[in-house]
Order: structure tokens, then sequence, then C-alpha cells
């Protein structure tokens, strides 16, 4: 367990290499470009941020700036109006997606990174997909991949890949410098390299011509820094789309909510890292960030709109995850979202848990989702090896029952502020520019997404026998060599020599299943179907006829679909489950 200096909050254990406190960014001093922090700093100043340029090696360089007193944030815990406004300048070391320090080898320009160490990857998709492909680690150690699969591992999702989810940054902009930021966003981003908001809305057209109701995710950065963001929303609310946002939470205010709420978002999802101030704040880099995103908590659960955890698991803050889930499940989280260091971005210079670390804390994450099923979600991200865990306690778990590898490109991009398409944020690979090609076109075509949905996993992973339940999380495997199809480095697992059988799911059914209709629907309850984000679609209406015909309906009803909400084991008067009701863009919205 991390320990914590009573004088200067410098942390005394392992993890996170013992960074300071920063004070977050907020109203009135926002962020000078290089030279410009002013003459009133001190030396002692200086080199506590000299302490710290290991920490950003990988992101934006080091911060030449005076952050302000949290006492200077907006009334209520908004944000700052200029840094809404986006009158922030950009730092001439402001980031980008880019490898900018150490020597592995990568695909790329080869040309010299400007921001001084290693070399800048400037990739366009099919180079890296190439050359993916050329040199993808072999399924068995010593025998040559001749460019076959590396095994046979039946898939279970549909033959036409579609994008259910899309998660899109809208800004590099944030009013913290979280350590382990992918897109390394910060107060010095400019609002000028974002997309318009009528770019956003044709974006959005085309998303929607691709996947007619998908579950769009609007993050940052901090989206709440976008004075358009209600409107971007709304759009693509209107148009059917699920909307949820994710945010740090600090400038989530009454007010706020209220917007975003009759905006048509129907979910929240906030960082919580720690219950301790001490750990939470010194990881975002923010005085103050834990005790405003545990007020945005609250007024969320009284606002009613639903909201997710996000919490980042660390050396630092592992022994918390018991606490954080009784945390959540108490708070009325739907869901508790456990994420795994992916090293890109700002996180490139971290250290990570090792291997054997991950896998004590995905076999406990196993646990905890059986213990609080039907109450609180539990979930690992970029961390597929969950679902091995899950097998071996229970094969028949519902878990089970989806598609549990990794979505990207297959279901599942990214967009970047500036427009491009990416398979995942933690794969900073380019399957193309939306000012160049749309949406629908760059997820058809790009290389690099035809190489995520038709190839399988090399070295270990391709011989696993839960490659089919598994597989990887192909952006680690990527941040750390290069290779979009290599083992993934943070799993402990070792399968036999050879190449085992795959095991399967124990039913075919998957998010983005299509909708088969065994019993008569009436047109009201179509109609509440067809609001339900498509990638889950298929799901509920399995389970909405399974539970008909155990209760002898002869037809699906409104009735019959009230029936099953009340009879799961959820008290959805506490909630607004996004996924479960019908939006209120089309007139069916729940009414308390």
């Amino acid at each position: 367990m991390a320990r914590h200096h009573p004088r200067d909050g410098r942390e005394q254990g392992r993890d996170d290499r013992g960074r300071r406190v920063r004070p977050r960014h907020d109203a009135r001093d926002v962020q000078r470009a290089e030279g410009e922090a002013g003459a009133g700093r001190s030396r002692r100043r200086r080199r506590h941020e000299r302490g710290n340029e290991a920490l950003h090696r990988g992101g934006e360089g080091l911060r030449r700036d005076a952050l302000s007193d949290p006492r200077h944030r907006a009334a209520g815990g908004g944000l700052s109006r200029r840094l809404q406004d986006g009158v922030a300048r950009r730092c001439p070391r402001g980031g980008r997606e880019v490898r900018a320090y150490g020597t592995r080898g990568r695909v790329g320009s080869g040309r010299p990174s400007r921001f001084g160490a290693g070399t800048a990857r400037e990739v366009t998709g099919a180079p890296l997909a190439a050359e993916a492909v050329a040199n993808r680690s072999p399924a068995v150690p010593g025998s040559p991949w001749d460019g076959a699969p590396a095994a046979a591992s039946p898939r279970a999702e549909p033959d036409v890949a579609i994008p259910h989810v899309v998660a899109w940054n809208l800004t590099r902009r944030c009013n913290l410098a979280c350590s382990h930021c992918y897109i390394s966003a910060g107060s010095w981003h400019a609002s000028a390299e974002e997309l318009d908001t009528a770019a956003c809305f044709r974006v959005i057209d085309q998303i929607l011509e691709t996947s007619p109701s998908p579950l769009l995710i609007l993050s940052g950065g901090e989206p709440l820094v976008r004075s358009d963001l209600e409107a971007i929303a709304a759009y693509a609310s209107e148009r059917g789309a699920t909307v949820t946002v994710g945010t740090n939470g600090t400038g989530l205010t009454d007010e706020r909510i209220a917007s975003l709420k009759t905006a048509g978002v129907q979910g929240v999802a906030l960082s919580v890292d720690s219950l301790d101030p001490r750990y939470h704040d010194r990881f975002r880099h923010g005085e103050g960030a834990l005790e405003d995103t545990l007020a945005a908590v609250d007024r969320l659960a009284e606002h009613r709109l639903d909201f997710l955890i996000q919490f980042t698991v660390t050396r630092g803050n592992r022994d918390e995850l018991d606490a954080i889930a009784a945390w959540a499940d108490e708070k009325g989280a739907v869901c508790l979202n456990v994420y795994f260091l992916v090293e890109t971005g700002r996180g490139e210079g971290m250290r990570g848990l090792a291997p054997e670390e991950n896998d004590e804390i995905v076999a406990r994450l196993a646990e905890l989702q059986r213990d609080y099923r039907g109450r609180l979600m539990i979930r690992s991200k970029c961390q597929p090896q969950l679902m091995r865990h899950v097998y071996e306690r229970d094969p028949d778990s519902p878990l089970l029952n989806y598609r549990t590898r990794c979505p990207c490109g297959v279901q599942y991009c990214r967009i970047t502020p500036e427009g491009k398409v990416t398979p995942c944020p933690y794969m900073p690979e380019v399957a193309g520019d939306l000012s160049d090609a749309s949406f629908g076109e760059i997820w058809r075509e790009a290389t690099v997404f035809r190489l995520l949905r038709d190839g399988e996993p090399g070295g270990k992973c391709g011989r696993c026998e839960y490659r089919a339940l598994c597989g990887g999380c192909r952006a680690r495997a990527y941040a750390v060599d290069g290779d979009l199809l290599g083992p993934d480095p943070s799993c402990a697992y070792e399968p036999a020599p050879g190449i085992a059988d795959a095991i399967e799911a124990p039913r075919p059914v998957t998010y983005g299943s299509a909708v088969e209709r065994k019993l008569p629907w009436s047109a009201e309850a179509s109609a509440r179907l067809n609001a339900i984000p498509s990638f889950v679609r298929g799901v509920v209406a399995e389970r909405v006829e399974k539970f008909a015909r155990e209760r002898g309906h002869a037809e699906v009803t409104i009735d019959a679909m009230t029936e099953v909400r009340r009879a799961m084991p959820v008290d959805f008067s506490k909630r607004m489950p996004f996924f479960a009701r019908s939006r209120r863009s089309a007139g069916r919205g729940d009414k308390r």
C-alpha cells in the first residue's frame, strides 16, 4: 500500500513515481504559452516541475506553467469560462498521439521527433497494418507465420461489422492533467484544433448512416469545456443514438446535469481512482478534484441520471478495489469499469502492473462481478482475461453468452478531436481522416480495421484455448511491441505447447447480434425495442421473449416488457437505465 508523506504529499510507495499534487487549472489562471509563465515563479517550483518530467515524457512534455489555486474555480464547481471558450493557448510542446520517448521499434516515418527524443509515428493505417502482418508473432514459437490465421477461432460476431459503439474525444482541453491520460489532455490545447459544431453534426449523420442506433460516448479531454456539448448530444440523440458523456465530474453542477438530461444524455461516466483525496488528487493532478467528483456523484443520483464509475487500478490503489465496488453500489452506480494501464499518451512513461499482479486483480474482479450480479455491473476494460477467470469459476456464466473479445475495429472505434478515426482510444493508429473520407468509407475500407476483423492473434494468444473468449488486448500488444496481432504482454497465463482446441461460448448470443423474433410483437413493443441501442437489441429481444414464454404470453406487449423490467433484480425507481427505456426524443420516455 502506498505511503503518503505528511509534509509534502509525496507518495513513498513504488507506484506512480512519487508525484506531487498539482493545483487544478481553473478560472482566472489559464495555461500560458511556453515562456509566458510570469516572473513570480520560484526556482523551487521549477525544480518540482523538472522532478515530474518523467511522468509526461510520452505525452505533452514538461509543462512550464503555473497552475491556479483551486479557489479560483467558478462558483458551484463549474469549469472556467475561459477554458470553456477555448482561449487557453497551445503550448509548443502540445500533446500529440505519437511516440516521443524510448527506442523500441515502431512502424512510422522514422522522422526525428519534435519532442527531442525517440521517433514520432506518422501513420495512416495501411503502412502499419501491412508491416504488422509481415512481422506478426508466430502462433507456435520457432515456426514462421505464412499469412494464415494462427489457429481456427470461430467468432460469434455478425458477418457484417457494425460500429455499435463509437467513442468520440471532442476535445483535448481539460482542467486536469491525469498521469495516465491516453490523449495527453490539458488546459494548453487550443479549441481551434477541434471539429466545430457543424462538422460534428455532419460526422453524426455519417455515423448513423453506418450504424442507425449506436452508443455514442462523448468524451475528451474534458467534454464539459465545450459550450456546444449539449447541442451535439441533442443532435445525435434526436436522430437515434444513445448518448453518454465521459467526464472527470469536477464541472458537473446541477445546472449542467439538467442541461445534459434535456439534451438527451442517458448516462455519465465519472473517474474515481481512490476514495483517498491524497491519492486521487495526485493521480489526477488537481487539488480538490475528488471532493468535486464525489459531489457530482450525489448530484447525478439526485437528478436520476445514470452514472458509471471508472477506476484505473495501479499498485498504489489496488487494495481499494473492494471498497470502491461497495461504494459504487451504495451510491447507485449502474456499472464499475476497472481500467488497466495501456502505455500510450501520457501513460507511456508510467510503470504498469506486472502480469502476475494483473492476474490477481482480474481474478478478484471475476469474484466481485458474481457477488454484485443484479446490483452492479463490474467489468474490466482492456483486460479480456477476465473471461478466463469467469469460465474457470462458472462455465455457464451469462457473461460468456456475449462477445467477449476485444471489440476494437469490429464493433467499436474512436474519433479524435481533429476528426481522425482509430480502432480504439488506446490505439492511436489512424484508420482514416474524416476530412478526406466519410465515416462509413473509413469503417468499411481501412486496412487496419480489416486486419483486426480478419486476423487472429499470434504468439501465445494465438494458441491459447481461451482465444475465442479472450484473445488479449490488441491496444496493449501494439503499445508495447508495435504489433496489432501480437500476444498481450499483460497476461500471465501460459497455454500448453501447441495449438489447443478453442473453448467456445456456451450460447451464440452476442452484442450486435440480429433480432430474431419467435413470438409476435405488438406495435408499441416493437417501437420500444427499436429505441434500444443496436448493439444490445438482439440480447434484449432474446431475454424478453424467453421471459414471455416462461409466463405463457402468446405475444410480446408493452405490459410484458414492463413485467420483465420489474422482475429484474434492480431497483429501477432509483435510476433511469439507458439500456432499458425508450428515448425521450421519441416521446416515450419514462415518467416519474
